[in-house]
């Protein structure tokens, strides 16, 4: 196993194959790395807070407790993916009329944006325009527009976390932008 400070300097992969031997202490540097990411994106599902950080601990003890876990190439992208799992399957068995309310939703105010753009109007009629077109799209094609340009994350990535493959994502990603340059086009 190897020490605490050569663990901080490890990338993802090898923290992970730490994880697989029992290293605790690697555990908790990649629970330290990925939280608040963790957290933004378990927000896209619930806004229950309380629901995020308990579906993140769970994530992280299972992954612990679980003796036989496979190795795996995008952690970050493993992290994600598992955590939307377990929040949805918590969604699943507290099923409410909130349920409709548990998609991403990128809710500014207008008051934020003229806060933004305070001697620009053009902006913020640009804004506006975006922030329309943009509450007009699907989860999914919110989802896949959050991954790639807020999380920065590459088509394999995101493949991973959707359960589909790179190409497809690509591809969902083309038609969601294209179907964003329709709407503002007609607002």
């Amino acid at each position: 196993m190897a020490t605490k400070d050569s663990l901080y300097q490890q990338n993802d992969a090898s923290l992970w194959n730490e994880i697989r031997i029992g290293n605790k202490q690697a555990l908790g540097i990649l629970y330290g790395r990925y939280f608040d990411s963790l957290f933004s994106y378990g927000l896209m599902y619930t806004k229950k807070t309380e629901t995020v950080e308990d579906c993140i601990q769970d994530l992280f003890i299972s992954i612990f407790e679980n003796k036989s876990i496979k190795p795996v190439c995008y952690v970050q992208a493993y992290l994600l993916r598992s955590l939307r799992n377990r929040i949805l399957a918590d969604i699943n068995n507290n099923i409410t009329e909130e349920l409709k309310e548990q998609a991403f939703d990128l809710a500014i105010e207008e008051d934020v944006l003229q806060h933004i753009f305070p001697h620009d109007d053009e902006s913020l009629y640009l804004s506006k325009k975006m922030m329309n077109a943009f509450h007009s799209l699907n989860e999914n094609q919110k989802n896949i527009l959050y991954l790639r340009y807020v999380k920065e994350l590459s088509y394999n990535e995101i493949a991973e976390i959707l359960d589909i493959n790179p190409q497809s994502a690509q591809n969902t990603l083309s038609r969601t932008l294209i179907k964003l340059r329709d709407i503002v086009k007609k607002i």
